[in-house]
């Protein structure tokens, strides 16, 4: 199989893996990482502290989570209005 089980992407550094979700909001959204930051954080409430690098694209942005919660940043966040855009929040694909 071509999957890895190479680890070395993993930023959370306690064992925990970490997943790359994909956000349809980006710099064209005038917005900046720390916006991305506290908007998500709001809306995730006490899970907050779980959100790692947030990487800005000008289309979209990728941030990372604990596999574990993973799907609780999906649920929450999916469908909320960012700067009067819609958010997609999913696993990216790669």
């Amino acid at each position: 199989s071509e999957e890895s089980t190479d680890d070395a992407d993993d930023e959370t550094g306690d064992g925990d893996s970490s997943v790359r979700l994909f956000v349809n909001v980006g710099r064209r959204e005038d917005a900046d990482v720390d916006e991305i930051r506290s908007f998500l954080s709001e809306a995730l409430g006490e899970q907050s502290d779980g959100l790692g690098k947030i990487t800005l694209r000008n289309t979209h942005c990728y941030v990372r989570v604990p596999e574990t919660l993973a799907d609780a940043v999906i649920e929450a966040c999916s469908g909320l209005v960012f700067n009067e855009r819609t958010m997609v929040v999913e696993r990216a694909k790669r």
